[in-house]
């Protein structure tokens, strides 16, 4: 990954604690979990990295101006919903059958 482009770790806010509710909880440690596993396995990394380039590559056909942080930033949430999503369908999948 480019040297001056480093996942920052302020994007990751701590969850707020919600006692109770087991739903919450439920979720929390979901999100705890895709979180270790994108950490663990380099792939949110590498997404942001692919992005970066594909930025870099196309920047002059962008009609107005995206700051590079701002797309790094965007990068990360993405494939962050997108974990999220992935367990959460498995997960629905597996309790339904």
């Amino acid at each position: 990954m480019y040297d001056s482009f480093t996942l920052q770790t302020e994007l990751r806010p701590v969850l707020p604690v919600i006692r109770g509710c087991k739903d919450y909880t439920q979720q929390q440690g979901l999100l705890q979990r895709v979180d270790r596993i994108l950490r663990a396995t380099g792939i949110e990394d590498l997404f942001v990295e692919l992005h970066i380039q594909n930025f870099l590559q196309q920047l002059y056909q962008r009609t107005r101006a995206v700051g590079l942080k701002e797309h790094q930033r965007k990068a990360q949430e993405s494939i962050q919903d997108s974990g999220a999503q992935c367990l959460k369908t498995f997960c629905t999948a597996v309790i339904a059958s």
